[in-house]
């Protein structure tokens, strides 16, 4: 079994294997990834797919003795992609209810975060369904002219879980004021 684990400074894959707990870093604060597929029952590594806002779609093998990650294929990609001219970060936002709501970004390091750059955001929250973090080569051409690109992971996507999916629920105060009116989703 193995599961991404994001808390707010930590982010890890874990992996249980043999009844022991393994933790992985992936080094980035936003990415995605699942499990491979696994055939057969009696091996020491664990196949997973990995991407992120920087990196495009891989699949690893860990190495469960070794601890480390092998890459096995990543996917092309065309125009001469140098992933280290690039960065992606996990801020929060605060909602009117105090809850921090989480949101990726990805730009390009050399673009000045001083408030006048462009920004894209991108957020849905509905019915459990979560944006996923996803490399995507036609972004690019929006990062290369200076754009950020930002996905809000709202209320109701399940990041923050199920008891989250309501304004309330999350709130800080356990009993909120007869007379507040419920805090809108963002």
């Amino acid at each position: 079994m193995a599961f991404p684990s994001a808390r707010d400074s930590a982010v890890t894959f874990v992996i249980q294997f043999a009844a022991r707990l393994i933790s992985h870093s992936f080094g980035e604060p936003a990415y995605g990834a699942a499990p491979g597929i696994n055939p057969e029952f009696a091996q020491f590594h664990y196949r997973y797919s990995y991407e992120s806002f920087v990196t495009p779609r891989s699949i690893f093998d860990f190495e469960v003795s070794a601890r480390k990650s092998i890459l096995r294929k990543q996917q092309a990609v065309l125009g001469g992609y140098d992933s280290s001219l690039y960065a992606s970060e996990r801020i929060h936002a605060l909602a009117s209810d105090s809850t921090r709501i989480p949101i990726s970004i990805v730009y390009r390091k050399d673009t000045l975060r001083d408030g006048n750059a462009p920004l894209l955001l991108y957020g849905y929250g509905s019915y459990g369904i979560s944006i996923p973090i996803n490399f995507s080569s036609n972004r690019l051409s929006l990062l290369d002219r200076g754009v950020i690109f930002a996905v809000a992971h709202i209320r109701g996507g399940g990041e923050l879980g199920k008891p989250c999916m309501t304004p309330d629920a999350c709130a800080t105060s356990s009993t909120p004021s007869p007379t507040s009116s419920p805090a809108p989703n963002i």
